[in-house]
């Protein structure tokens, strides 16, 4: 059975934001490399342990509410 394709958001909010803001990553940013014979859904491992981390090119960890 083919797996529907892999969404993954990350909402977060800035301190001085009223407003939510939300950012889609692709597999390749989220997970860590695959190997030849394995998938995403039985095999991805995330690079980072927190969300911030995958954030910090976009908005600093101290202006994260």
């Amino acid at each position: 059975m083919k797996q529907p394709p892999i969404q993954i958001k990350i909402t977060y909010k800035r301190w001085q934001d009223e407003t939510l803001q939300t950012v889609e990553l692709t597999p390749d940013q989220y997970f860590d490399p695959l190997e030849e014979d394995e998938t995403y859904y039985e095999d991805g491992i995330a690079k980072y342990n927190t969300d911030w981390e995958y954030l910090r090119d976009t908005v600093s960890v101290k202006e994260l509410a």
